[in-house]
């Protein structure tokens, strides 16, 4: 039966356990992901992510790892061996596979809806778009 009227501090401080279902980490993930899984799992409302969007968060979550590795070889890359065509050769591929690691993180953060990009409205990013425009009068064209 419902309760008529302002609800109590102490009813809104229980979470009914159905609510709280935070989606687990698959079993093939390394530590370091399941970290990172559960920090954005825990980031996000129990109902953000479901069990159709496990998948894309796992690959997400994998492709955050493999850009980090990839960062931290790009950091220690020293200037003197871009001198060398084999120094060159590993700058350029590095460079590449960031870049691709770089893509899609943004596809899949998008898609699953972790960007800021993602969390606006296109209805609201068009009015925003045509505040922004100047509008010219008719006699100023």
């Amino acid at each position: 039966m419902k309760q008529h009227g302002r609800k109590s501090v102490a009813s809104l401080q229980i979470v009914p356990d159905q609510l709280v279902r935070v989606l687990p980490p698959p079993e093939d993930l390394t530590e370091p992901e399941v970290s990172l899984w559960r920090a954005i799992t825990e980031s996000k409302p129990s109902d953000w992510f479901t069990v159709d969007s496990g998948p894309l968060l796992a690959q997400y979550v994998r492709h955050v790892t493999k850009a980090t590795i990839v960062a931290v070889e790009v950091n220690a890359f020293d200037p003197e061996w871009l001198k060398t065509p084999d120094g060159l050769k590993r700058y350029e591929a590095l460079c590449r596979i960031a870049d691709k690691e770089s893509r899609a993180l943004a596809t899949l953060g998008t898609r699953l809806r972790l960007t800021p990009q993602s969390k606006i409205m296109s209805a609201g990013a068009a009015t925003t778009k045509l505040a922004k425009t100047p509008t010219r009068q008719i006699w100023e064209r």
